[in-house]
């Protein structure tokens, strides 16, 4: 992982991300080789709820050199998820703030995991699909990381995958 806007601190087998203090919108972003994404893969990550109650996490695609992306979030203390697009600024939601059974609270952790296949993804908390949705070079363009809107903690990140399918 490489960060914008953070600072890393390794804890056992767990990354701990921590947000820079006063930023809007941090990033970990993974360091995957090559400079494309195969049309077919799932990108996931186990992130451990934090203690603040406004802090909005969750899995980033298409990375841009300017720190825009695709970005599927959740409140854990809400028991929300949103899909939306980060400017490098703002946040611009696709899919409004909805309510999720399959959202841990706080203090638990949540298993975000992203599937792409050319432009169609699929956003799945904890085993259940929240979304699907067609997107124009959703998937394949950028890289992938983590994302905090508006941070205020840290947020522990454990178990990052990706994995290619045919």
């Amino acid at each position: 992982f490489e960060n914008v806007n953070g600072l890393f601190n390794l804890d056992g087998h767990e990354l701990i991300f921590s947000p820079r203090t006063y930023v809007k919108g941090a990033f970990a972003i993974w360091g995957q080789r090559g400079s494309s994404l195969p049309e077919k893969f799932i990108f996931a990550a186990d992130i451990l709820s934090p203690m603040s109650n406004s802090q909005k996490f969750g899995l980033a695609l298409n990375i841009r050199r300017d720190h825009s992306a695709l970005v599927f979030l959740i409140d854990p203390a809400e028991k929300k998820y949103s899909l939306g697009y980060w400017d490098g600024l703002l946040y611009h939601a696709l899919v409004d703030w909805s309510d999720s059974e399959a959202v841990l609270g706080m203090l638990s952790t949540n298993r975000l995991m992203v599937e792409c296949s050319q432009n169609e993804v699929s956003f799945i908390i904890n085993g259940t699909v929240e979304e699907k949705v067609s997107l124009e070079e959703a998937c394949n363009q950028g890289k992938l990381g983590v994302f905090i809107l508006a941070p205020t903690w840290f947020i522990s990140i454990d178990n990052p995958t990706l994995s290619y399918y045919k």
